[in-house]
């Protein structure tokens, strides 16, 4: 009876949770320019690392930021508990829907930044690059202004090379285990 109920939780939240939002979703991801889906690979394991120094399911992390940036996206109803379940649901539900790769590029093309949104406008805008040419210092910044949010730096920009130093060094304890 008990798994009778969670299935038929499962294929409700399905069917009406998500599903109805997943052509929206999916011409999100079909926006992603070609430079957030396809990083070059040392940008694309730094962006990795450090997420996981920061966070240790480093793919997790990025799902669960993604469910909820789509939300954001997405046109869909906002309301209290309902927005946190979904959120939940989401994040559950894009690993079955998207691959990893298209996940990342999710996760690049909806960071946040002041004035604009994607790694392209912030590699752009923070060290006039392409996201492909940045340093593993310039990820690492990139990495904390979306995990503390790009106003926290705004109001204290002194903060970010130190914080972003911060996860490099977690990043390399990491690697060294």
């Amino acid at each position: 009876m008990i798994s009778g109920s969670a299935l038929g939780f499962v294929l409700y939240t399905h069917l009406r949770a998500f599903k109805p939002f997943l052509p929206g979703i999916r011409a999100v991801v079909g926006s992603i320019p070609e430079q957030e889906l396809d990083l070059a690979e040392p940008q694309r394991r730094a962006l990795l690392t450090l997420v996981a120094a920061k966070d240790k399911d480093a793919q997790s992390t990025i799902d669960w930021q993604v469910a909820r940036a789509l939300l954001n996206t997405v046109p869909h109803p906002r309301t209290g508990l309902k927005w946190q379940l979904d959120w939940l649901l989401w994040g559950l539900e894009i690993r079955g829907h998207f691959s990893r790769e298209q996940r990342l590029g999710l996760y690049c093309h909806l960071m946040q930044f002041s004035g604009g949104q994607g790694l392209s406008y912030g590699s752009q805008a923070l060290f006039n690059e392409q996201p492909n040419q940045l340093t593993d210092l310039e990820v690492a910044e990139i990495v904390a202004i979306q995990f503390w949010g790009w106003r926290y730096y705004e109001r204290h920009p002194e903060r970010l090379v130190p914080d972003a130093k911060q996860l490099l060094q977690a990043k390399m304890q990491l690697q060294t285990k």
